[in-house]
């Protein structure tokens, strides 16, 4: 009976080994099979992943953490980003992206002070001159026009330029008038003070600069010999006679004054005072072609025009 136990613990110690030996060697080839998987998984996300997407490739380099996140696009630092600007005026606005439609440049898109607005100061700047076209229709059917009146709470900045063809075209000058009054809209001045008020209040906020006519050279009866738009003296220089009266850019110092609003005086600060200033940076033609005017400047003499006009924006920036 002893020998038979024995024996029988024998065989049950040779089993346990055999079974022992098999757990181990099954977990040998799972171990193994796990790491061929776990490397060959790894492998795969480093070339899809890691390698080109997410450390330094497709996704983090040139989506993730370049040009989005990490400054690949600097930040645009000019002093007026993200602000928006809307710009009334007649022509000398209008111009701006459009052919000229006549003149030594004629059928060229003109490249207008606005231009250089966006690309100096940064800003959004909207063109709604439209050529041809005197102040008090400039206020009543576009800086007041009803369609426009939710728009404005988008605006930071608008500027109003006018005198040119007011001049011309005999508009009233009309008379300063206490602020809350009732406007008469056809005078220039009646027509610019009601457009501020109503500017104001549909956005409190928003910054309304005047923007003078420049000293340029027009048409008049009994102005200038055979009807030119300008004259010359014995030195061959115009004389005051051709030129713009200073009356209108002296009318919106004094709305800007009640006001408080920023004036930029191009009538004076912009000097086209000789014959050689108009043939160099005005489009319009030379005589005897042209007996109607010389208003419109070139792109050259709109570069002048723009830097007199950014030097007014970056002095609101020193005021604040």
């Amino acid at each position: 009976m002893k020998r038979f136990l024995a024996l029988l613990i024998a065989c049950l110690m040779i089993v346990t080994c055999f079974v022992a030996c098999d757990i181990v060697e099954t977990d040998d080839k799972d171990t193994e099979t796990d790491g061929d998987q776990s490397t060959n998984t790894g492998d795969d996300k480093k070339d899809q992943n890691t390698g080109d997407k997410n450390n330094g490739g497709e996704n983090n380099g040139d989506e993730n953490n370049g040009d989005e996140n990490n400054g690949g696009v600097p930040e645009d630092t000019r002093p007026f980003a993200g602000k928006v600007c809307v710009t009334f005026g007649a022509s000398n606005t209008w111009y701006d992206g459009n052919a000229y439609t006549w003149g030594k440049a004629k059928g060229e898109i003109a490249v207008g002070y606005q231009h250089y607005m966006r690309e100096e100061l940064g800003m959004t700047v909207h063109n709604k001159g439209v050529s041809g076209i005197t102040m008090p229709d400039t206020i009543r059917n576009h800086v007041m026009n009803p369609a426009y009146a939710d728009l404005w709470t988008g605006v930071d900045y608008v500027t109003i330029k006018g005198g040119i063809n007011e001049e011309r075209r005999n508009t009233p000058m009309g008379t300063l008038m206490p602020k809350g009054s009732t406007f008469d809209t056809n005078t220039f001045i009646g027509s610019i003070q009601a457009g501020v008020e109503y500017l104001l209040e549909k956005n409190p906020d928003i910054t309304i600069m005047l923007l003078t006519t420049t000293n340029a050279w027009i048409y008049a009866d009994g102005q200038g010999e055979e009807g030119y738009a300008y004259d010359y003296d014995k030195e061959n220089q115009p004389t005051v006679d051709g030129r713009i009266p200073e009356k209108w850019a002296d009318a919106m110092k004094e709305i800007a004054e009640l006001y408080g609003l920023p004036v930029c005086d191009l009538y004076n600060e912009v000097k086209f005072d000789t014959v050689e200033d108009r043939e160099k940076y005005f489009n319009d033609p030379e005589p005897p072609e042209n007996k109607l005017y010389s208003t419109h400047p070139n792109k050259e003499g709109y570069k002048i025009v723009a830097d007199v006009i950014i030097d007014s924006f970056m002095e609101l920036l020193e005021e604040k």
